[in-house]
């Protein structure tokens, strides 16, 4: 690499450095460039924080005759913390960007006051540092085994993280959302205090598996993965047999869905519950979450989550899955929110997606049918209005995967029926492929109506 292309290189600290994080920070002077800021951490408890100002000279574009990018760098450092309240290294150090109103920060450096630290500790605690004004470290969560960061800044400049908390309490993976930009003003005594951070988190949105590891975040999925040992194998000229590591996949995005959805609504009035469900759908946008091949699935799912949910098990069970709201660090207030009774407020949500019969109905052949009740009351609608309304908005897929919940409501007779009424339109389609699945069906029912035509005229003789 050419010398013009070489950003910098500075002596950073006497000791050996453990730990190194970085991340960056818009330019208060220039919304549109971000400035480095990085994080190293010595063997003598020592933080050391750099900015990197990087200058671009003409075009600032890469030259491909030459092989060099002409860009100049000017290290500098912000300042040297202690943590000398840390007896042990961490196990992790992350940095995160936040928001943070221009008018909080004004006495502040900005570039400090924009980012947070955090630390996970070996006895387990995650921790985040305060580096502007008074700099302490608040205690997030404790029992952490691993955590991982989604997005530095989510739902209303929420950070998104998960913990794993399975070695001893075998609860499984927590998300969290939190504004990590909020906390007490004024003077701490203590290094270690509390903090006046609200938000949620969705306890154990994957279950613990004891035959499973957690490895970490898919976003552009929207899933979570994990490593499975699905089981012994030999090969044929092996010695010994070996474990066949495969990945197992959880959806995640729900949990953030829900969290933003529920967390306040028995205290909220109509107007704020709609304009939180227009805000959460233009996150979604922003996200392009329509975008993920887990999209509709993530809706389901959701819906799926609220249906089936008992509340009651909450109290007896902290292993099960519970929205629960925050305030306070690791020892804060937490309370749990009754997720069945919002389930009027995730069907008016799911109307505003184009998608919403197709996840209404996806969702109700894999509930149990005793459920099903309670969801069409929700929504007003009885599973052959739902049908009418498929087949009068060219929904034929979604007509097809009616039948069987129509079956199941109206019986035999009247499915068949409908499976008619939904061939023709298929047929002037020109969707083959659904009319041959269509005339199978039809073809089972009338043979299962048959043989119960046949049962009701059978003579017996005696001998």
């Amino acid at each position: 690499m050419d010398n013009s292309s070489l950003l910098a290189t500075i002596k950073i600290a006497q000791r050996e450095i453990v730990a190194v994080s970085s991340t960056s920070v818009a330019d208060p002077q220039n919304a549109a460039r971000s400035i480095p800021v990085i994080y190293l951490y010595d063997s003598a408890h020592h933080l050391h924080i750099y900015s990197v100002n990087l200058t671009y000279s003409g075009k600032g574009m890469y030259d491909v005759q030459t092989n060099i990018l002409d860009v100049k760098a000017v290290v500098s450092k912000i300042t040297t913390v202690n943590l000398y309240d840390h007896k042990l290294y961490p196990l992790c150090m992350t940095a995160i960007t936040i928001k943070r109103p221009m008018d909080q920060i004004a006495n502040h450096n900005l570039l400090l006051a924009r980012t947070r630290l955090l630390f996970h500790h070996p006895d387990r605690r995650l921790t985040m540092l305060l580096l502007h004004d008074n700099q302490r470290e608040v205690v997030l969560d404790t029992g952490v085994d691993q955590f991982w960061i989604e997005s530095e800044i989510s739902y209303e400049n929420r950070t998104v993280f998960f913990t794993y908390h399975g070695s001893d309490s075998k609860k499984g993976v927590k998300l969290t959302m939190r504004d990590l930009a909020e906390e007490e003003q004024g003077f701490f005594s203590s290094w270690f205090s509390a903090a006046k951070l609200t938000g949620s988190a969705v306890n154990n949105l994957i279950q613990y598996d004891p035959d499973a590891c957690p490895l970490g975040v898919f976003k552009e999925a929207g899933i979570f993965l994990h490593a499975s040992e699905t089981g012994m194998s030999k090969m044929a000229n092996a010695m010994s047999p070996y474990y066949e590591i495969q990945p197992k996949m959880y959806p995640y995005m729900h949990g953030i869905l829900l969290s933003a959805l529920l967390e306040n609504y028995q205290e909220e009035s109509e107007d704020l519950q709609l304009a939180r469900r227009e805000r959460l759908l233009r996150f979604m946008k922003v996200l392009n979450i329509e975008e993920r091949l887990t999209y509709v699935a993530t809706l389901e799912w959701m819906l799926h989550c609220v249906l089936s949910n008992e509340d009651s098990l909450i109290e007896k069970n902290d292993s099960a899955f519970c929205i629960v709201r925050i305030t306070g660090g690791a020892q804060g207030k937490r309370e749990a929110t009754p997720i069945g009774p919002g389930l009027h407020l995730i069907v008016k949500f799911l109307r505003l997606f184009p998608q919403f019969y197709e996840i209404i109905i996806n969702c109700v052949r894999k509930t149990d049918i005793v459920l099903w009740g309670r969801l069409f009351e929700v929504i007003g609608e009885q599973p052959r209005q739902m049908f009418d309304k498929c087949l009068k908005q060219g929904g034929v897929h979604e007509a097809a995967n009616m039948l069987r919940i129509l079956q199941q409501t109206e019986g035999l007779p009247h499915a068949n029926a409908c499976a008619y009424d939904l061939l023709r339109p298929v047929l002037s389609l020109g969707n083959w492929e659904l009319a041959r699945d269509m005339i199978r069906y039809i073809h089972m029912i009338e043979s299962e109506l048959q043989e119960t035509v046949e049962e009701k005229y059978v003579f017996f003789t005696y001998d």
